[in-house]
């Protein structure tokens, strides 16, 4: 053996001795095994201080410096006692450490009740005994990631238990309950949450953009918004309300759908008091709706092109009163007709029109002037009424006084004339007949009847004191007249 300088090596377990002849400047050396910090390293006899080598890998020993040619290195690796099944009585105290291989396990109890080992891939804290795992502090208590980068749990003695996300603490027991930071999400309860307090209004988020469910303090379940009557307010949502009430909105769309499956019958019951006062079905695919069908309530049913009356949800026929005699409908708008009575095209009354028409003179020369030219008309279906007052200002002229005097403008077309109804009554004042002057008031002695002269015009028929009937000429006319005149005539326009 070579002489050593320091303390020299003394067996007290195992043995194994490497010695290398160095070449310049080698660092590594190959031993032939040791286990870490299980080995002394001498250069030429000196032993190197643990900085003076690196000795890791069970194999190689590197030198902090590089040996000079010649140099002696020897490495002395120690090996452990192992005694079979050891027993102690007593006390044993460990002034360096104890190791344990894969699976060799530190067992605690008589019936290894508690192990402790490594597998090789994890280690393991194993309570396989009675009673209970107690893990006991006299101060706090933490469980962290290896080397305390990131705490898991920590207990506060006397205090909290907190614990955390990757490194944050989301949830803190208090002295009243426990501390959550963050949203709580769980798949069930229990309990009604009477209890809760500072919980303001509890909502159900659905993890998309919005709120989805939100029960407000008055116990008003809003959908999709957290505002209270969203249709009275004009926002998207929809509110079943704590009192009963619900009010939907939506932005662009039906706010409520309701389906009928199968069956014919009643889609939506509307009651008061909880007794039946109407509803809305169908039948045969129409809509009808009806009051209630316990007391014989009028409806309508929507057809195509037509509404209908119903009673009870049924079709019926000259059983439906339209409007009540102090509870009647203002006015009408009808493109069409009204049949009266019956249901045959003699029944059906298809216009009525008031308005104004200007009498004016056929044939004059001139342009007459007047007092008053006035003219009014009633029209019911195919019967016109007209009245007109006419006065002349200025006479009109014509090239003829023989020929029959006419005034225009009548606002329809005839149909029939003169004895076939087209007849009517007339005051006149200054009229001639067939050049014979009559300067009398005539009332009741001159007609006025409505005729197609090339258009509808009324002419005028005279009966005087002698009893023979003719027509007013131009003669009769050109002096001058007033006329009051109210006639009766077809017409097919």
């Amino acid at each position: 053996m070579s002489g050593y300088i320091g303390t020299q090596p003394v067996p007290q377990a195992t043995q194994t001795r490497d010695a290398f002849t160095a070449t310049n400047n080698q660092t590594s050396f190959p031993t032939s095994g040791y286990t870490p910090e299980f080995l002394d390293v001498f250069l030429n006899g000196v032993k190197l201080a643990a900085s003076d080598y690196t000795a890791t890998n069970g194999s190689d020993v590197v030198l902090a410096a590089g040996a000079t040619t010649g140099d002696i290195l020897e490495v002395v690796s120690y090996g452990t006692f192992e005694v079979l099944n050891p027993t102690f009585d007593g006390n044993v105290t460990f002034t360096g450490n104890a190791s344990f291989g894969d699976n060799d396990k530190a067992i605690f109890g008589d019936g290894s009740d508690l192990q402790i080992y490594h597998d090789g891939s994890n280690s393991h804290i194993k309570d396989t005994g009675a009673g209970d795992l107690l893990i006991e502090g006299s101060d706090n208590i933490w469980l962290m990631q290896s080397g305390g980068a990131k705490v898991f749990l920590n207990t506060i003695d006397s205090n909290a238990i907190n614990l955390y996300f990757n490194n944050s603490k989301k949830l803190e027991t208090t002295n009243t309950g426990i501390y959550v930071t963050g949203t709580v999400a769980a798949t069930a309860y229990t309990g009604d949450g009477s209890a809760l307090t500072g919980t303001g209004s509890p909502s159900i988020d659905d993890n998309g953009n919005a709120t989805a469910i939100t029960i407000d303090s008055s116990e008003n379940v809003q959908f999709g918004t957290t505002q209270t009557f969203p249709a009275f307010n004009n926002v998207v949502g929809c509110e079943v309300g704590g009192f009963g009430q619900i009010s939907a909105s939506r932005d662009g769309a039906e706010a409520m759908q309701l389906n009928r499956k199968s069956s014919d019958g009643n889609i939506a019951v509307f009651k008061k008091d909880g007794s039946d006062v109407g509803s809305i079905g169908t039948s045969g695919g129409d809509l009808i709706i009806s009051g209630r069908t316990s007391s014989a309530k009028s409806g309508i049913r929507f057809d195509n092109n037509t509404i209908t009356p119903a009673v009870n949800g049924a079709d019926v026929d000259a059983s439906v009163d339209l409007g009540y005699s102090s509870r009647r409908f203002k006015d009408a708008y009808l493109s069409g007709g009204v049949y009266l009575g019956g249901t045959g095209s003699a029944n059906k009354l298809d216009d009525y029109e008031e308005g104004t028409w200007t009498p004016a003179v056929a044939s004059a020369t001139n342009t007459p002037t007047f007092h008053n030219n006035v003219g009014r008309y009633t029209k019911i279906g195919r019967v016109v009424t007209l009245q007109f007052f006419q006065q002349t200002n200025l006479a009109p002229t014509f090239a003829s006084d023989t020929d029959v005097f006419y005034i225009t403008g009548l606002p329809f077309s005839v149909s029939g004339s003169g004895y076939s109804g087209s007849q009517g009554s007339m005051n006149a004042q200054g009229m001639h007949f067939n050049g014979d002057k009559n300067n009398q008031n005539v009332t009741g002695q001159v007609s006025p009847s409505v005729v197609n002269a090339g258009g509808v015009a009324l002419n005028f028929q005279v009966t005087p004191n002698a009893g023979t009937r003719g027509q007013v000429n131009h003669r009769g006319a050109k002096q001058g007249y007033i006329i009051e005149a109210t006639i009766t005539y077809f017409t097919d326009a």
